[in-house]
């Protein structure tokens, strides 16, 4: 029991890292008056974060960061079905949430930041490094030895989604964002499936036009009550890539299956 308490405390440190770097870069630039660093305190924690938690990750794990993201492990095959699936799950998760809420409740409109060249940047490379790093390699490695699975993914989209102070659209979102990309990294085991999953996925949300792309002469996203809200289309569009996806999946671990098999 102490031990399980112990790595709790140890496995809350990279959470720790994220906040306490926030403040004090925040605090100095507001010191300072140095505007360019206090709109981006949060990525530049991030990158501070990120590196102090892979370190004290690997010092308590044995595993080093480098052995999680060899590009050179990556299977084209996996990562498709894995955008596919995740990104999919993602947008029906928060459009399918949000079409509901807005029809019983408002709220305030989740926060974005302005897209400037650096904001840009931090959502579609520091953000999703850094935050994989941070939540998925670092958490799950220390935790890994003591707590199951189940819980780790769990708690790994509760931490991921407090983190993330947005409306209850947006927990929905992340916590379960936190929960698909802890499942890929504890069976699969390699970070930059997490990375790019997450990179996709802002990217598609910052740089994609959706509320100006028009079907039926509605757009196919746009925000009612404070919800980020969809046409059905979109949630149809998406059920299929998440059914093509699970068959690109299936048919690859089948022929893995039939492979490894030969082998032996």
């Amino acid at each position: 029991m102490k031990e399980k308490a112990k790595i709790l405390v140890y496995v809350l440190i990279p959470t720790f890292f994220y906040i306490f770097f926030g403040m004090i870069i925040s605090l100095t630039a507001y010191a300072f008056g140095n505007e360019l660093i206090s709109d981006n305190a949060g990525h530049i924690s991030m990158i501070i974060s990120a590196f102090c938690s892979a370190l004290f990750a690997q010092k308590l794990s044995g595993i080093k960061l480098k052995d999680r993201t060899d590009l050179r492990k990556v299977k084209i095959l996996p990562l498709t079905a894995i955008l596919m699936i995740g990104y999919a799950i993602d947008q029906i998760i928060q459009f399918g949430s949000g079409n509901i809420l807005s029809r019983i409740t408002s709220a305030p409109e989740n926060m974005s930041a302005n897209e400037t060249v650096f904001s840009i940047i931090g959502a579609v490379l520091i953000a999703p490094v850094c935050e994989e790093i941070i939540f998925r390699f670092s958490s799950i490695e220390i935790s890994k030895n003591e707590f199951s699975a189940p819980l780790m993914v769990i708690a790994n989209g509760i931490f991921f989604a407090l983190l993330h102070p947005y409306n209850i659209q947006g927990f929905l979102t992340t916590f379960s964002f936190g929960i698909i990309t802890a499942i890929i990294y504890i069976y699969s085991h390699k970070l930059i499936y997490c990375i790019a999953l997450h990179a996709f996925c802002n990217f598609m949300s910052v740089l994609v036009p959706t509320e100006k792309i028009m079907f039926g002469g509605q757009p196919i996203q746009s925000v009612v009550n404070g919800f980020g809200v969809c046409s059905y289309i979109w949630i149809i569009v998406n059920a299929l890539i998440l059914a093509i996806g699970i068959v690109i999946f299936g048919g690859y671990k089948q022929s893995d299956k039939v492979s490894t098999a030969e082998k032996q």
